[in-house]
């Protein structure tokens, strides 16, 4: 759908650290989880699914057209 790295944004109030509590100064390393995510799903940073993804899901024909 045309979706990226760069479209994946959580709300600045997520990624601001607590002052206080068990999370206190954490916030979620986001580069390394979307890489992750997007690495198992089988698709890359521009979001563009790999060949092997789309023959798994017996998509061949699509792969050949986008000339993955």
């Amino acid at each position: 759908m045309g979706q990226t790295l760069e479209d994946e944004k959580l709300p600045k109030r997520i990624l601001t650290p607590l002052e206080e509590g068990p999370s206190k100064g954490s916030v979620p390393n986001m580069e390394l989880m979307l890489t992750e995510y997007y690495e198992l799903r089988g698709i890359d940073a521009n979001g563009v699914p790999s060949r092997e993804r789309l023959e798994s899901l017996n998509l061949s024909d699509l792969a050949d057209a986008l000339g993955i």
